[in-house]
């Protein structure tokens, strides 16, 4: 155990409501079963049966963790369809482990009427001693039907926890829902309303807030007793170093025709005077944007966007889904990732957009140096994903191939030296998410991780990077003052 998860473990102990923001890849499923263990020290079996609430993607991982670390444990990791969530939940264990939005699916009683949830109402039956949230970010909107839905079923339970390596994303305000969640609102008020005029002042633009200068001290205050956060400088003496490299790419002649057609497509014309609005950067298609500055283009079944030459195309149809415009991104892949490989590094490669695995697959897999390549998305069922990261860890592959969206949470890729994201996405959990699966520890085995991004240059892709550092800057200022480790 390291000294700060002694400390941790510490505080954790003699409480009964507790949230541990503690950095990601920093032992929080090992500290929660801890926790379990002095809950029931003190308060005995009443305590029984717990509910750990999580992403989907992490529940094998959860119970993977509980055999490592638990002795005579029953713990029942909960999946598949509704009949299957409901024949696990009436198997015996003392932990239960299910996906955040396994009770937001609504269903018609025969015959009409009645709205239900089946897995819902069982849960209800089961009398939960002691409720987790992992990932609690995932309920920083009190409005969502998930929100609403685990607050509700599970309000009455006595011993709670929240977990998050990363509790605010964007804005401080995240903050106060997560605390609802955990408390009821004893520690940040009931009051969305009031929590913001008396912390936030409003911005400039139209619904936006700045945390008051002396809200941080006072809100560290009110959650001294209830919160630790184990921000991840604690132990970055004990990690290699992190290096940042940056390749950047030119948009070839076709792409940047495409790219800059669509960006004045993407141009709304208000009655304000002639006056031209932007919203290139936030609209829906923002997508087809991002997907031009990595080369490739989704085109919908139903849209007719003229090709002016030089697209490759990825289907079999005469009007195919996917048109590869650029190969910059893939063919440095192809030439760069066999030196890497062959200088005794495994090697990640994050993506947004998961039709590029199989053709980096395909790629690195049959070139001149073939590779041995694995790879983790969301087309995988939940045991082939975890199968797919035992392999990695085991030295089976050489480079791993990850979608984004699906992987950024929780998986231990120690193993790898070097991440590589050919395109990132604007929410900044997805980034430092998925950096802290390969730096973290278990990562001192190498001399440094090496992060890098391939970029194409006047594109979205500098862009998104400008902004993930802006929400960075944004978070710190309440982070820096709740209660930590020495």
């Amino acid at each position: 155990m390291y000294p700060y998860q002694k400390e941790t473990s510490e505080f954790l102990a003699s409480r009964d409501i507790v949230g541990n923001f503690t950095f990601y890849g920093g032992g929080k499923t090992y500290e929660t079963y801890r926790w379990f263990y002095d809950l029931w020290r003190r308060k005995g079996d009443s305590i029984w049966p717990a509910l750990v609430c999580v992403p989907k993607s992490l529940i094998t991982q959860w119970g993977d963790e509980a055999v490592k670390h638990t002795q005579g444990l029953l713990v029942c990791p909960i999946g598949g369809d509704r009949k299957d969530k409901l024949q696990l939940l009436k198997r015996p264990a003392d932990v239960y482990i299910i996906g955040h939005d396994a009770i937001t699916i609504r269903y018609s009683k025969s015959g009409g009427g009645e709205i239900y949830n089946p897995v819902a109402e069982q849960i209800k039956k089961m009398n939960f001693g002691t409720f987790v949230i992992d990932e609690s970010t995932a309920f920083k909107n009190q409005h969502t039907k998930r929100f609403v839905a685990w607050y509700k079923l599970l309000h009455d339970c006595t011993n709670r926890m929240i977990l998050s390596g990363l509790p605010l994303l964007e804005h401080a305000t995240e903050l106060w829902a997560q605390l609802k969640m955990l408390d009821w609102g004893k520690s940040l008020g009931t009051s969305y309303h009031q929590f913001l005029s008396q912390n936030f002042s409003p911005g400039e633009k139209m619904n936006s807030w700045v945390l008051d200068e002396d809200a941080g001290p006072r809100m560290a205050k009110q959650l001294e007793d209830r919160v630790i956060h184990v921000p991840k400088s604690k132990v970055l003496n004990q990690l290699p170093p992190k290096v940042y490299e940056t390749v950047h790419f030119e948009m070839s002649e076709v792409q940047a025709n495409y790219y800059n057609k669509l960006r004045r497509e993407f141009v709304i014309e208000l009655d304000t005077k002639g006056t031209q609005w932007s919203t290139c950067w936030e609209c829906a298609k923002l997508v087809k944007l991002h997907q031009l500055a990595s080369g490739i283009f989704y085109r919908g079944a139903d849209e007719d966007f003229e090709q002016e030459g030089g697209g490759l195309s990825l289907g079999e149809s005469n009007k195919p889904l996917y048109e590869l415009f650029d190969l910059q991104k893939i063919l440095w892949l192809q030439e760069q990732v066999p030196l890497m490989v062959g200088s005794g590094e495994k090697v990640l490669i994050w993506t947004m957009f998961k039709r590029f695995i199989p053709m980096l697959q395909h790629v690195l897999g049959k070139g001149e140096m073939p590779l041995r390549v694995g790879c983790y998305s969301g087309d995988q069922t939940i045991a082939e994903r975890a199968a797919s990261v035992r392999s990695f860890q085991a030295g089976k592959f050489d480079v791993f191939l990850l979608s984004t969206p699906s992987a950024f949470r929780g998986l231990n890729l120690q193993l790898a030296s070097r991440a590589i994201f050919m395109n990132n996405g604007r929410p900044r959990e997805f980034r430092e998410n998925a950096e802290d699966r390969c730096h973290r520890l278990g990562s001192e085995q190498h001399n440094q991780i090496t992060i890098m991004d391939l970029v194409t240059k006047g594109t979205v892709d500098e862009i998104i990077l400008d902004a993930l550092k802006t929400k960075q800057d944004r978070t710190q200022e309440l982070l820096k003052h709740l209660r930590s480790v020495n």
